[in-house]
């Protein structure tokens, strides 16, 4: 299965892209330059920024019954409790194999933050991430995802040492 990305004069297939750069143009604005073997230019993508890792790898559909667990805790305004964690279970619909491992696509934007946690589910109902972290349960999941949020609120706001 080929991946197309659009060009500022078209389509391109990104197989055949070996390489892309990503260059300042004319008032800051983000330009890609999608070069094939040998170091020739193919087109240029202009004014869009995008995560690199989206437009590499392959992309391969996944089985129906593929699902995956977004695990995400709220700490905009305290101390993470229970009651901030959050979760949302949806289908996966491919996956995109890049340099980086094997990411699960989903159909809908998460709403997770940078630091959700997704897991894939698993016949045998454990859920492991794609970095081979592995939950038995969803509470033991949520637990870890709690204690994380905590100890990074713990690092961010740390107490101030009373005076002596």
């Amino acid at each position: 299965m080929s991946n197309f990305i659009e060009t500022d004069n078209g389509w391109v297939n990104l197989d055949h892209v070996e390489s892309f750069e990503r260059v300042e143009a004319a008032k800051g604005r983000p330009t890609y330059i999608f070069r094939r073997r040998g170091g020739t230019p193919i087109d240029r993508v202009t004014g869009i920024d995008f995560d690199p890792e989206d437009i590499e790898g392959v992309i391969i559909p996944a089985a129906s019954d593929a699902r995956a667990v977004v695990i995400d805790v709220d700490t905009s305004t305290a101390r993470p409790t229970e009651e901030d964690v959050w979760t949302d279970h949806h289908s996966i619909v491919a996956w995109r194999v890049g340099r980086d491992g094997v990411t699960p696509i989903l159909p809908t934007d998460t709403g997770g933050g940078s630091e959700a946690l997704t897991l894939i589910e698993q016949p045998n109902g454990h859920l492991v991430s794609q970095w081979d972290d592995s939950y038995d349960t969803l509470d033991a999941a949520k637990a870890y995802a709690l204690l994380s949020a905590q100890d990074a609120w713990d690092r961010e706001h740390p107490v101030a040492e009373s005076a002596a």
